[in-house]
């Protein structure tokens, strides 16, 4: 840093308040003292602890060196200050990109500029997008910005003349500014936990069940006054007795899922494994273990980091606690069982599917692969939402199961038939188009009942359309254009895709760049133009080496 000749534009704060005669006096009489290298040295040693961070932007050296004195036993919520020194409007901005945690700014109006400071203002809520730090706007010359002016048309929190500010207005004006803050850093901590959860609660799988938990976990450090990474639960698994992380934010939102072990080493799970068996409440030096609750959940505990600022949990505290685990294992629960139901259906409509195609010799990847070429084309037209072709996320989720059934129907067909490698006769034929009719009754008739009946009510759907024809010319309705089912229109084409790629009892298959040229001859024809040019974005997909 460049040395700077003090102005006279500094702080007049009054003798009484600090018992000195010049800002000089009082670097003499810290260096002295030693404390502003006692100060150094601690910041060194050890894991730093939680501060509030005040940036003093002024041009004036003097105004940094009072300011920093005024403030040198300062607390507010068990938490010193630390200060972070700017000298002009640009350094502040640059400062605060790269402490955007910074909770307080006392900034001067007048620096590189008569309205350097009102500049700031202005780039630090619009530029930088920084709403949560609060803004203290200090002058010596109220003239150059009046303070009705100010206030009304700049999002500062207060405006302060420096001939008036005392020791004991700044620190009153402190004390507001951080209070603000910190409910506002409160608020903005369940702003972001309520969108993770409303977020992951429209998916049930593992990966957005670790944001939903991740999300509860926020909820629940911010109205406990913790930070978001302060508390992770985790869990003693039944079979295998491994401690697991289920639940964590902040920096250990990573490790959900994780050995505790791995994460926390041998001591702290040696305290995890102790609080389990006795089922008591353990403090350790810098973290505390804590039972989560009864029955479902003694096999659960609260791990809560306090290596930054001691934390102990009260019996109320712990009462909340035992509601959200039990939400928590609640999720657990139900995504568990949502998987199983998911691996059952899928075994049975791979059964289902190697009815329906006895002429392929892997009859199962055969419908695999269009139920996965179904689900992409869909993911596209979902993606670019084009008039007409949205599809919903119930039908995205399962498409894939559902256009696996597409030829079901043809399981009632003979084995001479399948097996015929000549030209079919127009009695073959026949036989072989009635198989929409069959396959869509056979499902409505078995799976009527069935858990998962809006898998199979979509494979309805599909079976009955996917051999129309975009121009009328298909079968069994003779539908044509928007009258078939988007859903139709989709499997038509991956049905016809992965079929002209496979090997055939009665022809060879068709090479990817043979298929794709067939599907574009009969795009606006055979097949909807807009779904083609979904399936092409995503046709690479599939080409068989």
């Amino acid at each position: 840093m460049t040395n700077r000749k003090p102005s006279h534009r500094f702080m007049n704060f009054k003798r009484h308040d600090m018992n000195l005669h010049s800002p000089q006096e009082l670097v003499d009489i810290l260096d002295d003292d030693g404390l502003l290298f006692a100060e150094e040295t601690d910041a060194l040693s050890g894991e730093a602890e939680p501060t509030w961070k005040i940036m003093i932007a002024d041009d004036d050296i003097d105004v940094h060196t009072v300011t920093k004195l005024v403030f040198h036993d300062f607390s507010f919520k068990g938490r010193s200050l630390q200060f972070i020194d700017a000298y002009s409007g640009d350094e502040a901005c640059n400062l605060l990109t790269q402490h955007p945690d910074t909770a307080v700014i006392l900034l001067d109006v007048v620096m590189e500029s008569e309205h350097a400071g009102l500049d700031t203002v202005k780039r630090i809520r619009k530029e930088i997008d920084n709403t949560l730090v609060r803004i203290i706007l200090r002058t010596g010359q109220p003239g150059q910005a009046p303070e009705q002016h100010v206030v009304v048309d700049y999002d500062i929190n207060d405006y302060k003349s420096k001939t008036e500010l005392t020791s004991q207005k700044l620190f009153t004006s402190l004390i507001v500014a951080l209070r603000s803050f910190n409910d506002l850093k409160s608020i903005d901590a369940n702003r972001r936990s309520v969108m993770k959860i409303l977020d992951a609660s429209s998916h049930l799988d593992f990966k957005s069940l670790r944001v939903f938990v991740s999300g509860m976990l926020m909820q629940l450090a911010n109205l406990l006054e913790f930070e978001e990474d302060e508390l992770i639960l985790i869990q003693q698994r039944e079979n295998s007795g491994l401690l697991q992380i289920i639940a964590a934010s902040g920096n250990y939102e990573p490790f959900i899922g994780d050995s505790a072990q791995e994460v926390f080493g041998c001591d702290v799970c040696n305290t995890i494994q102790q609080v389990i068996d006795e089922q008591t409440n353990l403090i350790h030096p810098g973290y505390g273990v804590y039972v989560a609750g009864e029955k479902a959940l003694d096999n659960v505990v609260v791990y809560v980091d306090g290596s930054k600022t001691p934390k102990i949990l009260g019996k109320v505290d712990l009462a909340l606690v035992k509601v959200f685990c039990e939400k928590i294992l609640l999720a657990y629960e139900n995504c568990d069982l949502l998987a199983e139901l998911q691996t059952d259906l899928e075994t049975g409509v791979a059964v289902l599917a190697k009815m329906a195609n006895p002429s392929y010799s892997e009859p199962a990847a055969h419908a695999k692969y269009i139920g996965m070429l179904s689900r992409d084309i869909a993911e596209v037209l979902a993606c670019h939402q084009w008039d007409g072709y949205v599809v919903s996320r119930p039908v995205r989720n399962r498409i894939t199961s559902a256009a696996m059934l597409c030829d079901i129907g043809n399981y009632k067909l003979s084995d001479a038939l399948w097996s015929n490698t000549g030209v079919l006769g127009e009695n073959e034929r026949d036989q072989i188009r009635t198989h929409p009719i069959r396959g869509a009754e056979f499902l409505a008739e078995n799976m009527v009942n069935s858990c998962v009946n809006g898998v199979f009510s979509l494979a309805c759907e599909i079976i009955r359309s996917h051999h129309e024809r975009y121009d009328g010319s298909g079968y069994p309705l003779g539908l044509s254009g928007d009258d078939i089912p988007l859903v139709g229109r989709i499997v038509a084409i991956a049905d016809s895709f992965i079929a002209m790629t496979s090997l055939r009892p009665y022809r060879q298959a068709l090479s990817y760049e043979e298929a794709i040229g067939v599907i574009e001859a009969a795009s606006g024809h055979l097949f909807d133009p807009v779904v083609v040019h979904a399936f092409l974005e995503v046709a690479g997909n599939y080409r068989q080496s």
